[in-house]
């Protein structure tokens, strides 16, 4: 076993990667002999362990190999995926950064964490596109929420809109949740068939006058699984659950998001030009 030949071709890895999982395995799979001591072994030597001493503690022991190994692979593959499709979209990668200090939606729970973020601009306005969470509850009744978001700033202050698809809450676990200082805005088109949408009191005439009934329309042909939030100098977009590491499934959120802004923020700057 060449332990600094597997450590060297991780280190220069170059392959091309269309899915973190599937190349991590598929690199694993290229070093058999080493997969071999760092998963067989270990798992075998663990079976043994629990039989020989009954202690489950000293039996876990030998797998820390395998997890630090498969976490190390992934971490480098991750990273390097993310690194290249981020350079082709023209965009910066971190693998964390810091959560929105506006929106509904990052005020929930607790342990708040911004992941797998791609930042740049689109016709000179900047975003960011994450994948998001947070927890609630604790020991059995513990439960982590997913999203895929996107943070978009603007230059000036918007009323406040939420809109979010019928059929979820932002916060499932209370069913009759609504922001509060909000109220239910009804709309024309069968578009309160689709999304629940709610507005600041007393910016009623505002919000109408950004989900004018063509906007209204293409939100329900293409972004009904969506939910955004019009929030000072910020536009969100989300969706539940995290995106999946690999090209279509990000390359799908950032389609999404250009479509989205194409489609709201000349609305939104022509409501601050006026």
């Amino acid at each position: 076993m060449r332990l600094g030949g597997f450590s060297a071709d991780l280190k220069n890895y170059s392959a091309e990667i269309t899915d973190v999982h599937k190349s991590v395995v598929k690199f694993f799979w290229l070093h058999k002999t080493h997969s071999f001591f760092i998963f067989v072994i270990p798992v075998c030597s663990s079976i043994a362990v629990g039989y020989a001493v009954e202690n489950v503690t000293f039996a876990l022991i030998p797998l820390v190999i395998p997890v630090i190994s498969y976490w190390r692979v992934h971490s480098h593959i991750k990273k390097l995926f993310y690194t290249n499709l981020a350079t082709e979209l023209e965009c910066a990668y971190s693998e964390s950064g810091n959560v929105p200090t506006s929106g509904q939606l990052f005020t929930f729970g607790r342990s708040h964490t911004v992941r797998n973020v791609l930042s740049g601009t689109y016709k000179d306005i900047p975003f960011r596109l994450f994948d998001y969470s947070y927890e609630i509850g604790s020991g059995k009744n513990r439960h982590t929420y997913y999203y895929t978001a996107a943070e978009l700033p603007v230059a000036g202050v918007l009323p406040k809109i939420l809109c979010i698809p019928d059929g979820w809450n932002l916060v499932s676990f209370i069913d009759t949740w609504m922001p509060e200082g909000y109220s239910p805005l009804s709309l024309e088109g069968g578009f309160n068939n689709e999304f629940n949408v709610y507005v600041a009191k007393d910016q009623e005439i505002e919000a109408l006058q950004i989900l004018e009934p063509n906007v209204m329309e293409k939100l329900m042909d293409g972004f009904d699984a969506f939910g955004f939030e019009c929030l000072d100098s910020h536009v969100y977009l989300f969706t539940k659950g995290a995106g999946k590491d690999n090209r279509e499934s990000v390359l799908g959120a950032f389609t999404l998001l250009k479509r989205f802004a194409d489609l709201l923020l000349p609305e939104l700057q022509s409501f601050l030009r006026n």
